[in-house]
This record gives C-alpha cells, sequence and structure tokens, in this order.
C-alpha cells in the first residue's frame, strides 16, 4: 500500500469548544464543535483531569506565543 500526501487542508476549524467541569470528579469535559465540507459538526467530546488540563493550557500557550515559551503572567485574553 502506498501513501500519499493529501492535497488542500487537513484539518477542520474548530467553530468553538464547550467547556464543562465536575467538581464531583476534578474532571474536565470538552465539547469541541468543528466546520467541514459547508456544515458545522460536533462530536461526543472528551474527558481530562483537571492536571491535564493545565498541561493542555500550557501547551496551548506555548503553541501561540511568539518565541515558544509560556506567556507567565499575562491575562488570558477576552476576545
Amino acid at each position: 500500500m502506498e501513501a500519499r500526501q493529501v492535497a488542500g487542508r487537513t484539518y477542520f476549524a474548530l467553530t468553538r469548544c464547550e467547556v464543562d467541569f465536575n467538581p464531583a470528579l476534578d474532571r474536565i469535559t470538552l465539547l469541541p464543535t468543528y466546520y467541514a465540507f459547508g456544515c458545522e459538526y460536533g462530536n461526543r467530546g472528551f474527558t481530562l483531569d483537571r492536571n491535564d488540563a493545565f498541561e493542555l493550557i500550557a501547551a496551548i500557550e506555548k503553541a501561540l506565543s511568539v518565541d515558544g515559551n509560556p506567556a507567565v503572567g499575562r491575562p488570558p485574553s477576552r476576545s
């Protein structure tokens, strides 16, 4: 079987992500919605432990920073 490179975008744009915190289980559920093939789709989401959620947030902040270092002390954007 031959591996072929996919032409065009290889991702679907995230349009929103609902977040729910369950204090009893100390878990966060993320319910993303994305845009693909001219429609908006949702899925069942996924659940993270609180510590894993903080690691995910730190990874996103690092990816979005200009210099590749986490943005320490900067307040979150409210846009």
